[in-house]
Order: structure tokens, then C-alpha cells, then sequence
């Protein structure tokens, strides 16, 4: 009997203790303390475990909660962004609101409260108008500086979210950055260099090793004299046959025409650059075949062997004359195919007129 009374006694002086802490909080300081001793008498004890949750977000109200011992958390994305201390009510600025809160609240360790429902708080009130003003013109004003102070804090923690995770993509993504760039200047430094290079430096030393031949230019100087020959025969044949037959002055005159023209209208008046000797022999006798067909009397031909018998200046000043074979067949004056005179085949040789003969 003596040990219940003790442990009673004991209760009432916790409880009375609990009560003046009440009385001393800002909710409920100044109020009637048979209000709150009302309110106690009908309260439930409840016991929450760490991190377990006391409202959820966007939940109905219809419980206070008078935190005995232990301390609660308001968490927005489920990260805590303020604490509620021992002595405090947890549910007085939305008891008498319809809304849910806009946030969770979730208890921290072990957390002993009493809890009074909305019903035992509004019938308390009706008792207590005076205390039912002041205590509904708080509940209301805590409710938009808790709502305001809850959605700033909220707002700076997904700020504070989203920073992170902007920082972490540009941190990953200069990670990546530098793994490629490393790897390409591996692979830079381990492809072997590209042998282009090689090519273009030893092609112009193999070009400049290349002697060019002046033996086209030769060539080319002395076909530009036969030309003039020609010319300088064609011009001596008309002024010396002018009182002739027509007739047999046009067949000369065609002749050494056609002669003249296969000269010039050829590119060049010569072979290509890359021609061989071979090439320059046949060339040669088929000019000298068309210049027989065009001097069908050998007049030209034994003009120009009269010249170098006699010594003429272009001999003098060192030209050279080459002459036929010994024992080479003869070309038959009244045979005028190309054909007939490479089957004989001879070489035939002329003489370069003067440089200065001009044409007619």
C-alpha cells in the first residue's frame, strides 16, 4: 500500500511538473491552468521509435500531440529541415484547419507524447471561450508562419538538391572529357608516322638526279630548217618554171604544196619529246619522200649537193651533213608510195638550207 501510494504520489508531481512546462510554452501560456489540466486528464500516452513517422505530408490534423520527452523532426523530401524540442505541441496550427500539412513529421530516437484529440480540444474550449479566442487566433497565425518558414526551407533544399546534381553531371562529364583525351593522345603517341611524307621528300630528289636532254631541241632546230628548205625550194622552182606548162607546174607546185603543208599543219613540227631514234629515222624519210614526189627532176636535190660539194656557210660554221649509206638501193623517181620506199629500206640524209633563205 505504501509503495502504490509512493509510486501515486510520484505521478502526480511529474504530472504537475509536466503541466507547469505546458503553461510556460508559448502556445498555451497565460491560458487557465483547469483548461489544461482538462485537456491532460483526457490525453493518451503514445511512444514513437526513431524515425517513425507522426504525420505524414498532406495528412488531416486531428490529433495534438505535447511532446513529454524526446524531439521530432519536420522533414520536406524526406531530409529533416527543422526540430521540434520536448515541451513543445506538435498539430496546433492545423487543428483547426481542413488542410493537411505541407510537410512530414517524423520522431528522433524515442519520443514520448501525450495526444489529444480534436473533439476533447473543442469540447475544453467551450468551457473556456476566453482561452478558445486567444488559442484559435494563435493556432492561425502559426499556421502561415509555420506553412511560410516550412516552403522556404523546402524550396532551399531542392535547390540545394538540384546544385548537387548539376555538379556531379559536369563533374563526370570533365572525368569523361579528360579519359578520352588521354586515350587519343595514347593512341597518337603509339600510331607510327605515315610514310607520305617519305615520298614527298625523296620524289624531288629523283627528279633532280634526272638529266634533261637537249637532243629534242635539236631535233626540233633542224626539222625547222628542212622546213625552210622546202620553202626556199618551192620559191626557187616557181621563179624558174614560169614560161613552162601549166599543166606540169601545178603537179610540181602540188607536190612540195602538200610537202609543205604536211610540215606545218603537223604538232610540233616534230615528234614527242620521248621519241626514239627509230621514231626520228622513219620521220625523216617520209619527209624526204614527200619532198622526191614534190621534185620529181632532182633539181633541189642536186642544188643542195652542189652547196656542200662547193662548201656553203651553214658547213663552214661547223652544221653537219649527213649522207646515205654506201650501197643503199636508189628511189625510182616515178614511185611515190610511202609504202614502196620503207621496204626498200633506206636511210635517207639532207642537207639544212641556209637560216636566212625566207619563203616565198
Amino acid at each position: 500500500m505504501q509503495a502504490a501510494e509512493a509510486d501515486g504520489e510520484a505521478e502526480r508531481k511529474a504530472g504537475l511538473e509536466y503541466l507547469e512546462s505546458i503553461l510556460k510554452s508559448q502556445e498555451f501560456a497565460g491560458r487557465d491552468s483547469n483548461f489544461v489540466k482538462e485537456l491532460l486528464l483526457n490525453a493518451s500516452v503514445e511512444r514513437f521509435v526513431d524515425d517513425q513517422v507522426i504525420f505524414h505530408e498532406n495528412d488531416d490534423v486531428d490529433r495534438l500531440y505535447f511532446i513529454e520527452n524526446g524531439e521530432a523532426a519536420v522533414c520536406v523530401d524526406d531530409q529533416p529541415i527543422e526540430k521540434i524540442s520536448s515541451g513543445k505541441v506538435i498539430g496546433l496550427g492545423a487543428i483547426f484547419e481542413t488542410l493537411g500539412l505541407p510537410v512530414t513529421i517524423k520522431a528522433m530516437a524515442s519520443c514520448n507524447c501525450h495526444s489529444v484529440s480534436r473533439q476533447n480540444l473543442l469540447s475544453a474550449l467551450q468551457k473556456y471561450p476566453e482561452d478558445a479566442n486567444h488559442l484559435r487566433s494563435f493556432a492561425e497565425r502559426l499556421c502561415k508562419e509555420e506553412t511560410s518558414r516550412w516552403e522556404k526551407r523546402g524550396a532551399i533544399l531542392r535547390t540545394k538538391r538540384k546544385l548537387k546534381a548539376i555538379s556531379a553531371m559536369r563533374n563526370g562529364r570533365k572525368s569523361a572529357l579528360a579519359t578520352r583525351t588521354v586515350m587519343e593522345e595514347m593512341s597518337a603517341t603509339s600510331t607510327p608516322p605515315e610514310t607520305p611524307e617519305v615520298h614527298q621528300v625523296s620524289e624531288p630528289l629523283a627528279s633532280a638526279t634526272t638529266p634533261t636532254s637537249s637532243r629534242p631541241l635539236q631535233d626540233e632546230v633542224k626539222r625547222r630548217q628542212k622546213l625552210q628548205m622546202i620553202r626556199a625550194g618551192l620559191a626557187a622552182r616557181q621563179r624558174g618554171e614560169s614560161t613552162g606548162s601549166s599543166s606540169a607546174a601545178c603537179r610540181k607546185g602540188r607536190g612540195v604544196r602538200l610537202a609543205t603543208e604536211s610540215l606545218e599543219e603537223s604538232p610540233g613540227i616534230g615528234l614527242p619529246l620521248d621519241a626514239s631514234p627509230e621514231d626520228e629515222t622513219s620521220e625523216v624519210a617520209f619527209e624526204l619522200d614527200e619532198l622526191e614526189l614534190a621534185d620529181p627532176d632532182g633539181e633541189l636535190h642536186r642544188q643542195h649537193s652542189h652547196e656542200s660539194q662547193s662548201g656553203s656557210p651553214l658547213l663552214a660554221s661547223g652544221g653537219r651533213a649527213r649522207t646515205r649509206r654506201q650501197g643503199s638501193a636508189s628511189i625510182r623517181k616515178d614511185d611515190g608510195s610511202r609504202s614502196a620506199l620503207k621496204k626498200k629500206g633506206s636511210k635517207r640524209s639532207f642537207l639544212p638550207v641556209l637560216s636566212s633563205a625566207s619563203p616565198a
